[in-house]
C-alpha cells in the first residue's frame, strides 16, 4: 500500500512536469496570444453569441480565432456556403480595423481568423485577416 502510494505521488508529479514542459513549449508570442484570449474569452462568448449562433475565442499560434456556430443550421447548400463566404470576405476592412485595435493592446497578435460552422461541426467558410493575403 506504501509503494502503491508512493508511485501515484510520482505519477502525479511525473504529470505535472509534463505539462509544465509543454508550456515552456509555446513562444512568448503565443503565450501573450493564449493569455489575451484567456482574458475575454468569458466577455467574447456573452457578448458576442446570439440565439442564431454562438461565438468562441481561441489561440491559435499567434492568431486570435472567432468561431461563429451558426445554430439550427446543418447541411447547408452549396450557393448558401458561397454566400457566406462572400459575406466574408466582405468583412476585410472592418476586420483589419479590428485587428490593428487588438494589436494595440496585444501587439503579438499576427491575424484574426473568423471561421463559420454549422451545427453539427462541419466547417462553412474560413478567412484569416492580417498575415500576408
Amino acid at each position: 500500500m506504501k509503494n502503491a502510494f508512493k508511485r501515484a505521488v510520482l505519477l502525479c508529479l511525473a504529470g505535472v512536469m509534463l505539462l509544465s514542459l509543454c508550456s515552456c513549449a509555446m513562444s512568448e508570442q503565443e503565450r501573450a496570444v493564449a493569455d489575451y484570449v484567456e482574458s475575454v474569452e468569458k466577455l467574447v462568448e456573452s457578448e458576442m453569441s446570439t440565439e442564431s449562433y454562438t461565438c468562441e475565442i481561441e489561440a491559435r499560434k499567434t492568431a486570435l480565432v472567432y468561431k461563429y456556430t451558426l445554430l439550427g443550421v446543418d447541411n447547408i447548400p452549396e450557393d448558401k456556403k458561397a454566400d457566406i463566404e462572400e459575406m466574408a470576405t466582405s468583412l476585410d476592412e472592418s476586420a483589419l480595423s479590428w485587428l490593428e485595435e487588438i494589436k494595440a493592446e496585444v501587439p503579438e497578435v499576427e491575424s484574426v481568423i473568423y471561421e463559420y460552422y454549422e451545427e453539427d461541426g462541419d466547417l462553412i467558410v474560413s478567412r484569416e485577416f492580417g498575415k500576408a493575403e
